[in-house]
C-alpha cells in the first residue's frame, strides 16, 4: 500500500476571496477527479482495498449516526472505488417532565462509484463517476451526477490529460451539463527535484469553474521532502438577478516539510 504522507506548515501566506454559491461544491467537484490521480499499476499485478467505518454522536438536543464503506480495486488495467455513506440526524422537538422528544431530520444515503480503465493495453483510458445522494426529508430529495470520458498517458504516464461530459441533476431544482477537462503533471526535474500539477475545469452555458494546484517537491531524505504549494480556485458565474458576469478567485501559497511514513 503506499505511503502515508504528513505535512509539516513551517511558513503560510494566503489571500483568498469570499466563496461563491455554486450548485458543486469545491468537494463535490473534486469527488468527480479525484479518482483519475491514481495511477495503473506497472506489473500484472493487483490490490484491493475494504474499509469499513461507523460513529454515533450525541447531545441533549441532537443525536448522528453513520455508516461508511469503501472499496478500491487497482490493478494495470482496472481502477474501480466504491464509497458509501449512511447518515442519520435527530433534532430535539422538545421536552416535558422525565421525557425528551427527537424527530428525524435528515436520512441520508450517499453511494459513488467511479473507474478508470487502460483500453486494450494503450496510452489510451475512459473514465466513468456517478453518485446519487437521496434523502427523502431534504428539499432537494434527490442529487445525482454522471460523468464518462476520454484519456491518454502521454511520456510514461508522467502527463495525463482526459475529458468528460457531466450530467448534474437535482429534483426540485433542475439540472445542467458540463465539460470536465483535467490534467495532472508529475515531472523529476533532476534526481532530487519534483515537479507536480492537478487541474480541472468544469464549463457549461453559465459558468466556468476552475482549479489549479502547482508544487515543486525537493527530497532532503529517504523521508523528508521539502514542499513549495501554490493552489488557485476560480468561480466565473452569471448573476440572473444582478444581469452580470462575477468573477471570483481564491489563491494561496504554502511551504512546508512532507513526511513518508511507511
Amino acid at each position: 500500500m503506499k505511503n502515508l504522507r504528513s505535512f509539516l506548515f513551517v511558513s503560510f501566506f494566503v489571500f483568498q476571496t469570499p466563496e461563491v454559491f455554486a450548485i458543486d461544491s469545491v468537494s463535490d467537484r473534486e469527488a468527480i477527479v479525484s479518482p483519475r490521480t491514481k495511477k495503473f499499476f506497472k506489473s500484472n499485478s493487483a490490490k484491493q482495498w475494504l474499509s469499513l467505518g461507523g460513529n454515533r454522536t450525541s447531545t441533549e438536543d441532537s443525536r448522528t449516526s453513520q455508516l461508511t464503506a469503501r472499496y478500491l480495486y487497482q490493478s494495470y488495467s482496472f481502477i474501480n472505488e466504491l464509497n458509501f455513506l449512511n447518515e442519520n440526524r435527530y433534532s430535539n422537538l422538545g421536552s416535558a417532565p422525565g421525557k425528551r422528544y427527537l424527530v428525524k431530520k435528515s436520512e441520508l444515503y450517499d453511494f459513488s462509484i467511479s473507474s478508470k480503465a487502460r483500453l486494450f493495453g494503450s496510452e489510451n483510458y475512459a473514465t466513468s463517476y456517478h453518485r446519487t445522494i437521496y434523502d427523502d426529508l431534504s428539499k432537494y430529495y434527490r442529487d445525482s451526477m454522471t460523468a464518462i470520458g476520454f484519456g491518454r498517458m502521454f511520456l510514461d504516464d508522467k502527463i495525463e490529460f482526459d475529458t468528460s461530459i457531466g450530467y448534474h441533476d437535482v429534483l426540485a431544482y433542475g439540472y445542467e451539463v458540463n465539460v470536465i477537462p483535467s490534467i495532472r503533471i508529475n515531472f523529476k526535474i533532476t534526481d532530487r527535484l519534483t515537479f507536480n500539477q492537478r487541474g480541472y475545469w468544469f464549463i457549461d452555458h453559465e459558468s466556468t469553474d476552475n482549479q489549479l494546484k502547482t508544487s515543486l517537491v525537493y527530497r532532503i531524505g529517504p523521508k523528508l521532502s521539502f514542499e513549495i504549494r501554490h493552489s488557485f480556485d476560480q468561480r466565473r458565474y452569471e448573476d440572473d438577478a444582478k444581469r452580470e458576469v462575477v468573477n471570483q478567485e481564491s489563491k494561496s501559497i504554502t511551504i512546508g516539510l512532507v513526511f513518508d511514513l511507511e
